[in-house]
Protein backbone atom coordinates (compact mmCIF):
# COMPACT_ATOMS: atom_id res chain seq x y z
CA UNK A 1 0.00 0.00 0.00
CA UNK A 2 2.70 2.71 0.94
CA UNK A 3 4.43 2.09 -3.02
CA UNK A 4 0.98 2.37 -4.06
CA UNK A 5 0.20 5.70 -2.36
CA UNK A 6 3.97 6.83 -3.39
CA UNK A 7 3.78 6.40 -6.97
CA UNK A 8 6.41 3.78 -6.55
CA UNK A 9 5.37 1.35 -9.17
CA UNK A 10 8.68 -0.52 -10.15
CA UNK A 11 9.01 -1.19 -6.13
CA UNK A 12 5.27 -1.86 -5.81
CA UNK A 13 6.10 -4.12 -9.50
CA UNK A 14 8.83 -6.03 -7.05
CA UNK A 15 6.78 -6.72 -4.08
CA UNK A 16 4.16 -8.04 -6.13
CA UNK A 17 6.70 -10.45 -8.25
CA UNK A 18 7.87 -11.84 -4.68
CA UNK A 19 4.29 -12.41 -3.42
CA UNK A 20 3.85 -14.28 -6.65
CA UNK A 21 6.89 -16.48 -5.61
CA UNK A 22 5.21 -17.94 -1.99
CA UNK A 23 1.64 -17.78 -3.74
CA UNK A 24 0.34 -21.48 -4.44
CA UNK A 25 -3.36 -20.64 -5.21
CA UNK A 26 -3.89 -19.98 -8.87
CA UNK A 27 -6.47 -18.31 -8.39
CA UNK A 28 -4.50 -15.49 -6.25
CA UNK A 29 -1.44 -16.04 -8.75
CA UNK A 30 -3.86 -15.08 -11.57
CA UNK A 31 -4.94 -12.10 -9.80
CA UNK A 32 -1.13 -11.19 -9.14
CA UNK A 33 0.05 -11.77 -12.83
CA UNK A 34 -2.79 -9.46 -13.98
CA UNK A 35 -2.07 -6.60 -11.35
CA UNK A 36 1.56 -6.88 -12.66
CA UNK A 37 0.71 -7.06 -16.07
CA UNK A 38 -1.58 -3.68 -15.84
CA UNK A 39 1.33 -2.00 -13.76
CA UNK A 40 4.10 -2.88 -16.40
CA UNK A 41 2.18 -1.61 -18.80
CA UNK A 42 0.08 0.94 -17.41
CA UNK A 43 2.45 2.45 -15.27
CA UNK A 44 5.65 1.43 -16.32
CA UNK A 45 5.51 1.25 -19.76
CA UNK A 46 7.19 -2.12 -19.89
CA UNK A 47 5.20 -3.85 -22.43
CA UNK A 48 7.65 -6.77 -22.90
CA UNK A 49 7.42 -6.92 -19.41
CA UNK A 50 3.53 -6.98 -19.67
CA UNK A 51 3.17 -9.48 -22.20
CA UNK A 52 5.49 -12.04 -20.19
CA UNK A 53 3.04 -11.75 -17.37
CA UNK A 54 -0.17 -12.36 -19.78
CA UNK A 55 1.90 -15.23 -21.10
CA UNK A 56 2.71 -16.48 -17.51
CA UNK A 57 -0.93 -15.49 -15.95
CA UNK A 58 -2.23 -18.07 -19.40
CA UNK A 59 0.38 -20.50 -18.05
CA UNK A 60 -1.31 -20.88 -14.30
CA UNK A 61 -5.10 -20.17 -16.50
CA UNK A 62 -5.68 -21.27 -19.42
CA UNK A 63 -9.09 -20.87 -19.55
CA UNK A 64 -8.75 -17.06 -18.49
CA UNK A 65 -10.59 -14.83 -21.90
CA UNK A 66 -8.87 -11.71 -20.27
CA UNK A 67 -5.24 -13.49 -20.39
CA UNK A 68 -5.74 -14.80 -24.07
CA UNK A 69 -6.99 -11.22 -25.08
CA UNK A 70 -4.27 -9.60 -23.27
CA UNK A 71 -1.41 -11.69 -24.49
CA UNK A 72 -3.01 -11.16 -28.43
CA UNK A 73 -2.98 -7.48 -27.88
CA UNK A 74 0.37 -7.11 -26.58
CA UNK A 75 1.58 -9.73 -28.64
CA UNK A 76 0.41 -7.60 -31.60
CA UNK A 77 1.63 -4.05 -30.47
CA UNK A 78 4.86 -5.87 -29.81
CA UNK A 79 5.27 -7.89 -33.01
CA UNK A 80 6.30 -10.71 -30.93
CA UNK A 81 4.44 -14.01 -32.72
CA UNK A 82 7.59 -16.65 -32.67
CA UNK A 83 7.96 -16.15 -28.78
CA UNK A 84 4.01 -16.04 -28.09
CA UNK A 85 3.57 -19.00 -30.53
CA UNK A 86 6.29 -20.90 -28.76
CA UNK A 87 4.90 -20.30 -25.37
CA UNK A 88 1.23 -21.08 -26.26
CA UNK A 89 2.69 -24.31 -27.69
CA UNK A 90 4.29 -25.07 -24.17
CA UNK A 91 0.53 -24.44 -22.55
CA UNK A 92 -1.08 -26.72 -24.78
CA UNK A 93 1.33 -29.60 -24.26
CA UNK A 94 1.56 -28.99 -20.49
CA UNK A 95 1.02 -32.44 -17.79
CA UNK A 96 -2.30 -30.62 -17.21
CA UNK A 97 -3.56 -30.00 -20.66
CA UNK A 98 -5.11 -33.67 -20.41
CA UNK A 99 -7.18 -32.74 -17.69
CA UNK A 100 -8.36 -29.69 -19.24
CA UNK A 101 -11.72 -28.60 -20.38
CA UNK A 102 -11.31 -29.83 -24.01
CA UNK A 103 -13.23 -26.09 -25.01
CA UNK A 104 -10.54 -24.71 -23.18
CA UNK A 105 -8.16 -26.68 -24.73
CA UNK A 106 -9.94 -25.73 -28.26
CA UNK A 107 -10.03 -22.28 -27.81
CA UNK A 108 -5.91 -22.38 -27.38
CA UNK A 109 -5.47 -24.58 -30.24
CA UNK A 110 -7.32 -22.49 -32.29
CA UNK A 111 -5.68 -19.37 -31.24
CA UNK A 112 -2.49 -21.26 -31.52
CA UNK A 113 -3.12 -22.25 -35.10
CA UNK A 114 -4.03 -18.68 -35.89
CA UNK A 115 -0.28 -17.46 -35.24
CA UNK A 116 0.91 -19.90 -36.97
CA UNK A 117 -1.13 -19.40 -39.98
CA UNK A 118 -1.48 -15.63 -40.43
CA UNK A 119 1.66 -14.13 -38.31
CA UNK A 120 4.22 -16.46 -38.81
CA UNK A 121 2.80 -18.43 -42.17
CA UNK A 122 3.82 -21.98 -40.60
CA UNK A 123 1.31 -23.60 -42.65
CA UNK A 124 2.19 -27.42 -41.41
CA UNK A 125 2.25 -26.24 -38.23
CA UNK A 126 -0.83 -24.89 -38.42
CA UNK A 127 -2.39 -27.31 -39.44
CA UNK A 128 -1.56 -29.52 -37.11
CA UNK A 129 -3.38 -27.63 -34.28
CA UNK A 130 -6.08 -27.31 -36.06
CA UNK A 131 -6.00 -30.55 -36.55
CA UNK A 132 -5.40 -31.40 -32.60
CA UNK A 133 -8.44 -28.83 -31.77
CA UNK A 134 -10.77 -31.07 -33.97
CA UNK A 135 -9.47 -34.26 -32.48
CA UNK A 136 -11.09 -32.91 -29.40
CA UNK A 137 -14.47 -30.69 -31.17
CA UNK A 138 -15.09 -32.01 -34.32
CA UNK A 139 -17.48 -29.17 -34.73
CA UNK A 140 -14.99 -26.29 -34.32
CA UNK A 141 -16.12 -24.08 -37.75
CA UNK A 142 -12.91 -21.66 -36.96
CA UNK A 143 -10.41 -24.81 -36.73
CA UNK A 144 -12.27 -26.36 -39.83
CA UNK A 145 -12.88 -23.03 -41.90
CA UNK A 146 -8.81 -22.27 -40.66
CA UNK A 147 -7.92 -25.71 -42.25
CA UNK A 148 -9.74 -25.41 -45.44
CA UNK A 149 -7.82 -22.31 -46.01
CA UNK A 150 -4.83 -24.13 -45.45
CA UNK A 151 -5.27 -27.17 -47.72
CA UNK A 152 -6.45 -24.73 -50.01
CA UNK A 153 -3.44 -23.05 -50.15
CA UNK A 154 -1.48 -26.19 -50.05
CA UNK A 155 -3.64 -27.80 -53.08
CA UNK A 156 -4.01 -31.03 -50.78
CA UNK A 157 -7.26 -31.94 -52.70
CA UNK A 158 -7.95 -35.95 -50.24
CA UNK A 159 -6.94 -33.69 -47.37
CA UNK A 160 -9.59 -30.29 -48.44
CA UNK A 161 -12.60 -33.06 -49.78
CA UNK A 162 -12.25 -34.67 -45.82
CA UNK A 163 -12.03 -31.57 -44.26
CA UNK A 164 -15.29 -30.10 -46.45
CA UNK A 165 -17.10 -33.05 -45.71
CA UNK A 166 -16.64 -32.56 -41.49
CA UNK A 167 -17.77 -28.76 -42.63
CA UNK A 168 -20.66 -30.35 -44.28
CA UNK A 169 -21.42 -32.65 -41.11
CA UNK A 170 -20.95 -29.51 -38.58
CA UNK A 171 -23.00 -26.86 -40.44
CA UNK A 172 -26.68 -26.54 -39.86
CA UNK A 173 -27.66 -24.44 -42.58
CA UNK A 174 -28.31 -26.56 -45.69
CA UNK A 175 -27.10 -24.01 -47.72
CA UNK A 176 -24.10 -24.24 -46.42
CA UNK A 177 -24.05 -27.70 -45.88
CA UNK A 178 -24.98 -27.81 -49.57
CA UNK A 179 -22.03 -26.33 -50.72
CA UNK A 180 -19.63 -28.30 -48.75
CA UNK A 181 -20.85 -31.67 -49.92
CA UNK A 182 -20.55 -29.98 -53.74
CA UNK A 183 -17.29 -29.01 -53.52
CA UNK A 184 -16.37 -32.62 -52.04
CA UNK A 185 -18.09 -33.50 -55.31
CA UNK A 186 -15.98 -31.63 -57.54
CA UNK A 187 -13.13 -32.50 -55.64
CA UNK A 188 -14.05 -36.73 -56.51
CA UNK A 189 -14.80 -36.06 -60.01
CA UNK A 190 -11.23 -34.18 -60.81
Amino acid sequence: PLFERDGEHAQLLEVLEARLDITDDPLDRASLLARILELAEQRLGNYSRALEAALRWLAVDPSSAQALNETDRLAERLDQWPMVAARVTEITRAPDARDRDPEVQVLLLNFLGRIQRKRLGQLPEAAASYRAALALEPTSLLAIDDLIKILRQQGDAPGLAEVLRQRGRAVTELPEKRQAFAEVAQISDR
